[in-house]
């Protein structure tokens, strides 16, 4: 059960609260693959082994403070299906473009952007969401996806990629975790985001060298306007739950 400082804490500075989970996530990762590099553990295992230790430490915050239902882990059946429609036609639109015949060791490749999938979305579209839903859904979206954006400043110290590279990653990771907030936000469920999460790196990285820059800038600009699209929407009465409590809820 979360300690009653911690939970005023989180209900009096929920953006401090939000901002050190994204900034404890990005420093696990950043300590495992150094460490485990160090230990001249390398490969796509090496991938496998810190999302999965990634994935652990994602469960656990969400034990300790109790939120099974709030971050929409146990919720199985989505309040509203709609809103699933823009990242499924985003994840389809990668298919033309067939699967890269020289990528190597599929199984830990596939289970590790798996586990991508399950920690992100646990730790942001659930964790992160609930502790900034009584912002307000607008407010609350905007920066689930920024600070989304911010958690992938990894590349640059942990792949080398360039500051521009980095930025490019940043606004196009902070679109889409946007878009996924919202749509966290009208279906009350994890479970759906996490496979359309997954699916979407999955076929992204199979076919990295065979999509155009143009699908990807249509791609976020897609996201962003579905976002923008599915929080504007009138909502109905049975549609106001989100992450797991109505923007007025309180921190439990």
């Amino acid at each position: 059960m979360i300690p009653n400082v911690m939970r005023s804490f989180i209900s009096l500075h929920p953006i401090w609260f939000s901002t050190g989970v994204m900034a404890g996530r990005l420093l696990l990762i950043i300590g495992l693959a150094l460490g485990t590099t160090a230990l001249g553990f390398g490969g796509e295992w090496q991938g496998t082994f810190v999302n999965a230790a990634v994935t652990v430490a994602a469960l656990g915050l969400t034990a300790w403070l109790g939120w099974w239902r709030e971050t929409g882990l146990t919720t199985i059946r989505p309040s509203a299906w709609w809103p699933l429609i823009g990242p499924a036609v985003v994840v389809a639109s990668y298919l033309p473009y067939g699967v890269d015949p020289a990528r190597r060791d599929l199984l830990p490749f596939l289970l590790g952007i798996t586990l991508v999938g399950v920690n992100e979305e646990l730790f942001y579209r659930g964790v992160v969401q609930h502790a900034l839903t009584p912002l307000g859904r607008w407010r609350c979206c905007l920066l689930v996806g920024a600070l989304f954006g911010a958690g992938h400043v990894s590349r640059h110290f942990l792949q080398g990629a360039s500051a521009v590279d980095t930025s490019l990653l940043v606004v196009e990771t902070a679109v889409f975790g946007f878009a996924y907030a919202a749509v966290r936000y009208r279906t009350s469920a994890l479970l759906p985001l996490i496979v359309l999460h997954a699916a979407e790196d999955i076929m992204l990285i199979l076919n990295s060298e065979r999509v155009p820059i143009v699908h990807t800038v249509a791609v976020t600009c897609a996201l962003a306007a579905w976002g923008g699209v599915v929080l504007a929407r009138r909502e109905r009465p049975r549609d106001r739950r989100s992450a797991g409590e109505t923007e007025a809820g309180a921190v439990t």
